[in-house]
């Protein structure tokens, strides 16, 4: 039997150790996870009684494929939620996505809708060379509506203007989505006419959920994998790939301070593309050079517990636009799947979200003071009145959460070409190709990894075109 080694144990080295398993007896298949947890940024925590989704999963897809197979998934109950999500600027709640009708359209004022109209006609007359994630909203949404809505938000996440960053994350997060799109879905939800079919991602109205959150779902996959015979080793941190020419033949990982070398006949990889390299011996020096250059953005989740709220809402996300706070998001737990709380009825459960860069300010500040600066970002919201609300708080931090596209990022073809040139190679994923796929795109690059396997399939375009089309089947 040929030897499959996956790193990571996310949504796509879970879904190709299945999907091999499943199809075949011909592979031994071991899955080195750095963690002591399943599902990577999918995975779900449990603090006394309430779970935390890191980051708000949804389960929706374009591909049947991908959201049949999330209801055949033994033992899980996946149910059908409303999306609904909102926007926090200058002290007032907007819808999100906007939307052209009388409530937005009051809170933006007289003079705002008319500036909006008039810079968007501008955009569509001359349409600027797309050379920044700035141009590429502008061209879609003109300037006013780009600097009220996406500029101050695209920095929080990135850290950096969105002129410094390619535009190549706009068109595989934004898409077709643009100012008509948002009229025409305006249209359609004033008439009540449900289509998310012929949508854009961003403008669908519903999504799939299970009750305990995505780490549910991953567990049960987990424990699937192993009934099959699949291991999976945790706290298994890969520091090390052995070449030999145009192959990997072996990987060495890390655990309890003890290099443990490991045979392997293919390796597929969800690490990030900067760690695989930098793992690697005889790596040119102009790809290496390139790998250190990658950039990736931290992630923090403060959970907290809540007596009362100031406000009624069904959101699943606000997002916090405003500049008088540091914070990104807040998901309201309650609004995802009452199971994730323990006692919803009297409790609402937070999770405050922030982007940040390992060892920068936030990142190193103790659980304590991140959880006492995130309370009082609420309270300055108005969102709630004091701490006297509070009965409890929960600190997760989350490394290389989204790999980012400025850095050394506009040389990733020469990434690529020099990673597709081990013929037993295969890399899937968000960290793995270095791009902010969503959970049923790094499926998908699992789904297509597994068939080149299948195959004796050398060429890897398949998964590399992965969420890179503006509609994906």
């Amino acid at each position: 039997m040929k030897k499959v080694t996956i790193i990571g144990a996310g949504p796509a080295g879970l879904t190709a150790a299945y999907e091999i398993l499943k199809n075949t007896n011909k592979y031994e298949v071991t899955i080195l996870e750095q963690t002591d947890r399943i599902g990577g940024i999918s995975c779900t925590v449990c603090h006394n009684g309430n779970y935390m989704d890191l980051g708000g999963h949804r389960f929706y897809s374009k591909c049947d494929d991908i959201t049949r197979w999330w209801h055949q998934v033994p033992g899980i109950t996946l149910q059908k939620n409303k999306r609904k999500s909102e926007i926090y600027y200058n002290k007032k709640f907007f819808d999100y996505p906007i939307k052209a009708d009388f409530k937005n359209l009051s809170a933006l004022g007289l003079k705002e809708p008319v500036l909006i109209v008039v810079d968007y006609i501008k955009a569509w007359i001359i349409k600027r060379e797309e050379k920044s994630l700035e141009d590429f909203y502008i061209n879609r949404f003109g300037k006013r509506l780009y600097e009220l809505f996406f500029k101050n938000y695209t920095k929080k996440v990135w850290g950096v203007s969105p002129d410094k960053i390619s535009p190549d994350w706009g068109s595989q997060r934004v898409k077709g989505l643009n100012i008509l799109e948002i009229i025409k879905d305006s249209i359609k939800s004033a008439l009540h006419i449900k289509d998310d079919r012929g949508a854009q991602t961003s403008l669908i109205e519903w999504f799939y959920y299970p009750l305990y959150g995505p780490g549910e779902l991953w567990t049960s996959i987990a424990h699937e994998i192993e009934k099959m015979g699949g291991k999976i080793k945790k706290n298994c941190r890969v520091s090390k790939l052995l070449t030999e020419r145009n192959t990997i033949s072996g990987v060495s990982y890390l655990f309890d301070d003890t290099e443990v070398p490991e045979h392997t006949d293919i390796l597929i990889s969800s690490m990030p593309i900067r760690d695989l390299i930098s793992g690697m011996e005889n790596v040119p020096d102009n790809i290496r050079k390139i790998s250190d250059g990658l950039v990736y953005r931290d992630f923090i989740t403060v959970g907290v517990l809540l007596k009362d709220i100031n406000i009624k809402t069904d959101d699943c996300w606000i997002y916090m636009q405003d500049k008088s706070v540091t914070m990104g998001r807040i998901q309201i737990f309650n609004n995802w799947s009452e199971s994730l709380v323990k006692d919803p009825d009297k409790t609402v459960w937070l999770g405050l979200e922030y982007f940040c860069d390992k060892g920068d300010e936030l990142w190193n500040k103790s659980d304590r003071e991140m959880a006492d600066f995130a309370v009082n970002e609420l309270i300055k919201t108005g969102i709630i009145s004091d701490k006297s609300v509070v009965s409890d708080t929960h600190v997760e931090r989350v490394e290389k959460a989204y790999p980012a596209y400025f850095g050394t990022y506009n040389h990733m073809q020469e990434i690529r070409e020099f990673l597709d040139s081990f013929e037993n190679l295969y890399c899937i994923g968000r960290n793995g190709q270095h791009r902010y796929n969503n959970m049923d795109h790094s499926m998908l690059t699992a789904f297509e990894c597994v068939k080149n396997i299948m195959n004796d399939n050398k060429c890897k375009d398949n998964i590399w075109k992965v969420n890179t089309e503006r509609e994906y089947n």
